[in-house]
């Protein structure tokens, strides 16, 4: 809407302070009703919104936090919120999306290289350059399905959660389409269509199987 002349930064500005506060009273009604430790999880994810775009997105921290509070603490806090407790499998749920959300920003990274340099920003594919950061993707992808397939073999969270393993095959096509890009130059669209769907499949499935058992 910037781009398109609808608004101006200083509207843009004030609907973004408006919506925190908003946020930050409900945040605080749920801590009322909760604990003192969801107050933790909201001062982090305030952090993190005032925060990313002068700070953490020059510092290489952009995709830790964003899939810290896009990711992790949204599911650790939904939990803590439903059932006014926190433990080891809640944590352990709440890592793939974490891990999930921070690649969804990583490969987006990559066809806005130059102009994110030019903007000042500093995130891995600007530090470590396509190749190594296509597998780190690669590495932190296969982490998400261990985790999973680990934590359901020590019996620390339900068989059927094994079910969010079945976008596999997505994440291998995601993560080719990424390699052939920083290798060979092809285009990424792909590949960014492919993550997409990794992500908000393996989530799904993630909460299906939660449920079902």
């Amino acid at each position: 809407m910037l781009q398109a002349g609808l608004t101006n930064p200083e509207q843009v500005r004030f609907f973004a302070w408006f919506i925190l506060v908003i946020s930050l009273i409900i945040g605080l009604y749920l801590t009322w009703q909760t604990g003192p430790i969801l107050l933790l999880i909201i001062a982090l994810g305030a952090f993190a919104t005032i925060g990313y775009t002068d700070y953490l997105a020059r510092w290489i921290l952009g995709e830790l936090f964003a899939g810290l509070c896009l990711g992790t603490l949204v599911v650790l806090g939904s939990y803590l919120v439903q059932t006014k407790q926190l433990n080891l499998a809640a944590l352990i749920t709440s890592t793939p999306p974490g891990i999930l959300t921070a690649l969804l920003l990583l490969l987006n990274e990559f066809p806005d290289v130059e102009a994110d340099r030019k903007g000042g920003r500093k995130h891995l594919v600007i530090k470590f350059g396509k190749k190594k950061s296509i597998l780190i993707y690669g590495f932190f992808l296969a982490l998400c399905y261990v985790v999973i397939v680990f934590s359901v073999l020590t019996n620390l969270i339900p068989r059927t959660t094994l079910i969010a393993c079945l976008t596999l095959p997505l994440a291998c096509l995601a993560f080719y389409g990424g390699w052939v890009h920083s290798t060979r130059g092809e285009t990424i669209l792909p590949a960014l269509k492919w993550n997409v769907l990794v992500v908000l499949g393996t989530d799904f499935l993630l909460v299906i199987g939660v449920l079902m058992s």
